[in-house]
């Protein structure tokens, strides 16, 4: 959430996506539903409120 907040959406996608590896080879689904939650969450950010940013992400 700190890249995002940052206005960084690359290293955020990049950052949930590690996080969604490690989750998913720990088995924990609660952390699996949490992080997919902010990958969704990130592309609303980025494809409503920042277009712009949106066509190179």
């Amino acid at each position: 959430m700190a890249y995002q907040a940052a206005g960084k959406p690359g290293a955020a996608e990049d950052a949930y996506l590690q996080s969604l590896r490690t989750v998913v080879q720990l088995g924990d689904v609660a952390g699996q539903t949490r992080t997919l939650i902010q990958l969704g969450n990130l592309f609303v950010d980025v494809h409503e409120r920042r277009p712009a940013e949106a066509a190179a992400f």
